[in-house]
C-alpha cells in the first residue's frame, strides 16, 4: 500500500545517507537525483523525507531544505562578489597543496577587501609553478617577466607574506638547482632567504638552512652559488655540517671541487684583521685549514684520499699542514697520497701484464 511504498523510499534514502559520501556538485547532483526518485505526491510535509545539510554532514528530517555550506576543498571563485548572493558562486576545487605560503590564512587576515585579496593570492598560486620552474632552469627572461607582472607590491600584510613565502622558496629552488642568475635575480627583486648571520655556530640543522644550503653547494661544485651565499646572503664560511662534521673546505675538497675550494679559500685571504673580530688571521686560517671532521680527516687528508690532486695542490700552497697524523691510524696527508699512488701504479702495471687496457 501507500504507507509501505513511503517506508520502502524512507529506508532507501536513509541507507543511502549512511553510505555515500560526496563533496562539491556530485554531492548535489546526487541529492537532486535521490529526491527526485523518491518524490511523493503527498502534499503533507510531517511524512516527507527530505535532505537536510550540515556542513560535510547528511542527514533526513521533516523540515525544508536548508542552504548548503560549502564543503571543504572548495572556495568560492573571484568572480563571486558578494557572499549573499549564493546563486552566482561558483565552486572549485584547489590544486595548490604544498604551495609555500597559505591561501586561506592569507585572505583571512587581510586588510585588504576580500575580492581584491582573493584576486591577488589567486594570481600568485596560478603563476608559482611557473616561477619555480624559471628558478630552476635559470630561465632569468621568465622569471624577471613573472615577477613583474605578477609579484608585485602585496595589498597588505597577510597577502604579502604568501608572495614572500613563494619568492622564497623559488629562491632555495634555484640554490638547489646551482642557478646563480636566477638566484641573483631574485635577490636583486628582494628575495629574503632567511639565513642566519652567525660566524659561530653556523651548523647544518632545521634552525639554520643557510649552512645546510652552502654546504651543497660546495659539494656539488656550485661556486658561483656559494659565493652568493658568503656574500650576500650572510651565510657563514665557518659553516659545519653535523652529518660529518666537514667545513665548507673539507666538503669541496673530498668533492674535489676546485673552484668552490678557491672561494671558500678567498673568504680568509681576503679579509683583514677586523673581519675576525680582533683575532689573528694567520691563526685563525692554520686552525680552519686544519680543522677535522668526525672521523679525524683534515680537508688535505679527505683530497687525498678521493685522489683528487689538484685540490690537494691548492691546500698545500695555501698553508695546509700535509704532516699532521689523523688520530687512529696515525696516517698523514702526504702519506695517505702516496700510498694511493703507489697503489695506482701497481694497478696500471698488473693491467698491462694481464693484457687488459690502461
Amino acid at each position: 500500500g501507500a504507507h509501505d511504498d513511503a517506508a520502502i523510499r524512507d529506508r532507501a534514502v536513509r541507507a543511502l545517507a549512511r553510505r555515500v559520501f560526496l563533496t562539491g556538485t556530485a554531492r548535489a547532483a546526487c541529492e537532486s537525483c535521490v529526491m527526485r526518485s523518491f518524490a511523493t505526491a503527498s502534499t503533507s510535509t510531517s511524512h516527507t523525507p527530505v535532505l537536510v545539510r550540515r556542513g560535510a554532514l547528511v542527514r533526513f528530517g521533516v523540515s525544508t531544505v536548508t542552504a548548503a555550506r560549502r564543503p571543504l576543498g572548495v572556495r568560492v571563485s573571484a568572480s563571486a562578489s558578494s557572499d549573499k548572493d549564493t546563486s552566482s558562486v561558483t565552486t572549485t576545487t584547489s590544486s595548490r597543496g604544498g604551495t609555500p605560503g597559505s591561501w586561506n590564512l592569507g585572505v583571512k587576515n587581510s586588510d585588504a577587501s576580500g575580492t581584491e585579496a582573493r584576486a591577488f593570492v589567486d594570481r600568485l598560486f596560478k603563476a608559482y609553478p611557473v616561477l619555480v620552474a624559471a628558478a630552476k632552469d635559470g630561465d632569468v627572461s621568465k622569471l624577471e617577466t613573472v615577477m613583474d607582472d605578477v609579484y608585485v607590491t602585496a595589498p597588505d600584510k597577510g597577502t604579502g607574506k604568501i608572495r614572500d613565502a613563494q619568492v622564497r622558496a623559488a629562491a632555495l629552488e634555484a640554490v638547489a638547482a646551482g642557478k646563480h642568475q636566477t638566484l641573483r635575480a631574485l635577490l636583486d627583486r628582494g628575495a629574503d632567504l632567511g639565513f642566519e648571520n652567525d660566524h659561530e655556530a653556523n651548523k647544518v640543522d632545521k634552525k639554520n638552512p643557510g649552512a645546510e644550503a652552502a654546504v651543497a653547494a660546495a659539494s656539488k661544485g656550485h661556486a658561483v652559488v656559494l659565493d652568493i651565499l658568503l656574500e650576500r646572503c650572510g651565510v657563514s664560511p665557518y659553516s659545519v655540517d653535523t652529518q660529518t662534521g666537514r667545513t665548507l673546505l673539507a666538503c669541496a675538497a673530498a668533492n674535489g671541487q676546485e673552484r668552490c675550494v678557491a672561494r671558500v679559500m678567498g673568504c680568509f685571504f681576503s679579509t683583514d684583521e677586523t673581519a675576525f673580530a680582533a683575532r689573528d688571521v694567520s691563526t685563525a686560517c692554520r686552525s680552519y685549514l686544519n680543522a677535522v671532521d668526525s672521523n679525524g680527516s683534515t680537508a688535505s687528508m679527505l683530497a687525498a684520499e678521493f685522489g683528487h690532486a689538484g685540490v690537494l695542490n691548492q691546500l698545500r700552497g695555501s698553508g695546509c699542514d700535509m704532516e699532521v697524523a689523523r688520530q687512529g691510524d696515525g696516517m698523514t696527508a702526504m702519506g695517505i697520497h702516496r700510498d694511493r699512488t703507489q697503489k695506482s701504479i701497481a694497478e696500471a702495471f698488473s693491467r698491462r701484464k694481464k693484457g687488459q687496457p690502461k
